[in-house]
């Protein structure tokens, strides 16, 4: 095992490649201030069965330099595993090369609960720049249940220990037990090199599900709020409820509902409809406050969701009344072509044009003239 804490960098070398079957694990990482190109703070090469675990890494520099890393894993790497890391890059750059995690051709991993973040929003170099989770997953597959976030941390270049840890729930690895202090890690531990105890119970409100922005205009929507478990005990709201308190200034709610069935598996969530039958206007801004109370949990900075959106349905260009005012005279020019346009009567599948003022409606003969 490899300790390294508040150095600059450290990397682990074999030959062709060895199979190493080492960890570097709980080490904290600040490597600042990147002073050329191509620097970074853990690098791995010509390895394998290399298990990179439960590390804080931080790469910085005051001026512009490209191609930086956090993790660099080089060509000759028959697979290293990344579980429960904070990799986070904020090299100054204009090339948006600043990695938190770099593989170098051929190379790969597998691993899960992994923050990777960098100040330009890429995640990875893998083939190509990956500048989403979802993008890296895609191109490698075995990398899942990863984020990209900056933790807040009082004072980056003397510790990175995240204050709250909130948000970077994840679980143990099975070989790394303890964490950088030597406190001991419980089955649900928090990603990077510190641990702090997990409450039994800590109940999250994450989003907002429904309505959502983009969908199309309905009469009316339901509200549905995701409820995540980050607690260390199993959810069981049937033997005991929660109670949500749904408020909304610009629609004139006010509800409290309570949650009596249903269960939450560790880290996983589910959807709460919480209310129905709601009409929401369109453009015009609209507010939620959703607040969650559940029995034991002392946890409070994640039980209040509030967000304010507007529901922007498109409003045409130009829109003409035809029931108001005299009947309308149109006059059809015919550029070029041989489209044809015609007046055809209203009739059959193509009633009249209603409420009033004549009886045809424009006809367009594509289907005839299609190849021209």
């Amino acid at each position: 095992m490899i300790c390294v804490n508040n150095s600059q960098a450290t990397h682990t070398t074999g030959s062709n490649p060895v199979n190493m079957d080492g960890y570097i694990a709980n080490n904290e990482v600040i490597f600042y201030p990147v002073t050329a190109n191509n620097s970074y703070a853990i690098q791995v090469n010509n390895s394998k069965d290399i298990y990179v675990v439960n590390n804080s890494v931080l790469v910085k520099s005051d001026a512009p330099y490209s191609n930086t890393a956090a993790l660099y894993s080089s060509t000759g790497n028959n697979g290293i595993y990344i579980y429960n890391n904070i990799l986070m890059n904020k090299t100054v750059c204009s090339d948006n090369t600043d990695y938190p995690l770099y593989f170098n051709a051929g190379s790969t991993a597998t691993g899960t609960f992994n923050d990777f973040y960098s100040g330009s929003g890429v995640v990875a170099y893998k083939t190509v720049a990956r500048s989403s989770i979802a993008e890296l997953q895609n191109a490698i597959t075995t990398l899942t249940d990863n984020i990209s976030v900056m933790p807040t941390i009082a004072n980056e270049l003397e510790s990175l220990l995240p204050d709250p840890m909130s948000g970077l729930e994840c679980w143990r690895h099975t070989s790394v037990t303890k964490d950088i202090r030597g406190i001991n890690r419980s089955d649900l531990t928090y990603m990077g090199a510190y641990a702090d105890v997990i409450p039994n119970y800590d109940v999250e409100l994450t989003s907002i599900v429904s309505p959502a922005l983009g969908e199309c205009p309905q009469s009316s929507y339901d509200i549905t709020a995701k409820i995540t478990n980050k607690g260390g005990y199993p959810l069981n709201f049937a033997s005991t409820p929660a109670t949500i308190l749904l408020q909304s200034t610009s629609l004139n709610l006010n509800q409290t509902i309570t949650v009596n069935t249903g269960t939450i598996a560790t880290l996983n969530s589910m959807d709460k409809v919480l209310t129905s039958g709601v009409v929401i206007p369109s453009n015009q801004p609209v507010d939620f406050t959703i607040i969650i109370n559940y029995p034991g949990d002392s946890q409070h900075a994640n039980d209040t969701l509030r967000q304010n959106f507007t529901l922007e349905y498109i409003i045409p260009d130009y829109e003409e009344d035809f029931s108001n005012g005299p009947s309308q005279t149109w006059t059809i020019e015919q550029i070029s072509g041989a489209g044809n346009w015609t007046f055809q009567n209203g009739e059959g599948t193509n009633p009249t044009i209603m409420p009033v003022y004549g009886i045809g409606r424009l006809f367009f003969n594509s289907k005839t003239f299609a190849a021209n």
